[in-house]
C-alpha cells in the first residue's frame, strides 16, 4: 500500500508541473537504476526457483545444492543492489547548483557550446558588417567633407586633433560617476558536480552568467537550461568560495522531482534490506535442514512486487 501511496503522489507531483520533471529528469543516473532493476528482478528470480524444490527435506543432494544456490543468488543480487543505490546517492549528492559573484577558472580551457559559438560568431559577423557599410556611408558623405574643412579652420578642433589627450580630460562623462562605481553586479550559475571543498571549489559541469532579465531560481534551474544560456562553457570549473552567493545541493530540498527519487530509493532501500535478511534466515534454516519452502514462495512473491513497484515508480520519474 505504501508503495501505491507514492506512486500515485509522484503522478500528481508530475502532472503538476511537468516542465520541471522533465528538465530534471535527464540529470537521474539512468544506468544504474537499471542495473538496479535488473539486480531486483534476480534476486526475484532466485527466489521463486527455490521455492519449487519442495523435497528438501530428502536424501537427494542435488535438490538441496539446487536451492542453496538460488538462496544464496537472492542475497547476492539483494547486495549487489544495495551497493548501486549506495553509488547512486554519492553521485546525486555530490552535484550541486552554485551561483557566484566571479566567474569561473576553466582548468584545461573547457568546451563551449555549440549554440554559444554559433550565436557569437552571427553577433561578429554581423557588427563587423554594420561597421563596414557605417564607415563607407560616412567616408562618401558631402557632411564629412564639409566637417574636415571646418577642423582645417578651426584652431581649437586642429589643436585637438594634433593632440588629443589634451581635451579629452575635460570632456563630460557618458555615464554618471556611481553607474560608473558601482556597475550593476553579474552573477554566474554553475550546475556540476562538486569534487573538493575548502577556500578553492574544484567542479565537474557548466557554468554561464545570468542572462540580462532571466528570473534565478536555485530550485528550478537545471544543467541542460544553463547549457542553453550564452557563454555557456563545460569542464573542470575552479571558485573562491568566497564568490559563492548560493549553494544547493541536488539533495531532497532541491526541488520536488528530487524528493520524489530520494523516496522512491529510499523506501525501496528499506525493503530491499528487510528482503536479504530474510532470504539469509532462509538459508540458514536451509542449511540446518529446516522445511522453508513456503516461506520461500512468499519472499519470492514480495521480490516480485517490490520489483514491479520500482520499476513503474522510476518510469513515472
Amino acid at each position: 500500500m505504501f508503495f501505491l501511496a507514492l506512486g500515485a503522489v509522484v503522478l500528481v507531483l508530475r502532472g503538476s508541473d511537468p516542465l520541471l520533471f522533465r528538465a530534471h529528469s535527464v540529470m537521474l543516473p539512468h544506468a544504474l537504476q537499471t542495473l538496479g532493476s535488473a539486480m531486483l528482478l534476480g534476486a526475484c528470480g532466485a527466489t521463486l526457483f527455490a521455492s519449487r524444490f519442495k523435497h528438501m527435506l530428502t536424501t537427494q543432494t542435488r535438490q538441496r545444492h539446487y536451492t542453496t544456490l538460488a538462496l544464496l543468488g537472492a542475497v547476492t543480487f539483494g547486495c549487489a543492489f544495495l551497493s548501486l543505490a549506495a553509488r547512486e546517492w554519492e553521485l546525486m549528492l555530490d552535484r550541486t547548483t552554485l551561483v557566484t559573484r566571479a566567474p569561473a577558472e576553466v582548468m584545461g580551457g573547457g568546451s563551449r557550446s555549440q549554440k554559444t559559438d554559433d550565436q557569437s560568431q552571427q553577433i561578429e559577423m554581423k557588427d563587423e558588417k554594420e561597421a563596414s557599410r557605417d564607415g563607407k556611408a560616412a567616408e562618401n558623405s558631402p557632411q564629412a567633407d564639409d566637417i574636415m574643412r571646418r577642423a582645417d579652420n578651426d584652431p581649437a578642433t586642429s589643436t585637438l586633433i594634433q593632440n588629443p589627450k589634451s581635451k579629452i580630460q575635460n570632456l563630460p562623462p557618458t555615464l554618471p560617476q556611481s553607474e560608473i562605481r558601482n556597475p550593476p553586479p553579474i552573477l554566474y550559475v554553475t550546475d556540476a558536480r562538486l569534487d573538493r571543498r575548502g577556500t578553492r571549489l574544484t567542479l565537474e559541469g557548466v557554468t554561464a552568467p545570468l542572462p540580462v532579465g532571466v528570473s534565478l531560481d536555485v530550485h528550478r534551474v537545471s544543467r541542460p537550461e544553463i547549457a542553453e544560456w550564452p557563454g555557456a562553457v563545460r569542464g573542470t570549473l575552479q571558485f573562491n568560495a568566497a564568490d559563492v552567493v548560493a549553494l544547493q545541493p541536488h539533495g531532497p530540498r532541491k526541488n520536488m522531482v528530487f524528493a520524489s527519487y530520494y523516496a522512491i530509493a529510499g523506501a525501496t532501500t528499506f525493503a530491499t534490506v528487510g528482503l536479504t535478511l530474510l532470504c539469509i534466515v532462509l538459508l540458514a534454516r536451509h542449511l540446518l535442514h529446516r522445511p522453508v519452502f513456503r516461506a520461500t514462495g512468499n519472499v519470492g512473491i514480495l521480490w516480485a512486487f517490490l520489483t514491479v513497484m520500482w520499476i513503474a515508480c522510476r518510469a513515472m520519474l
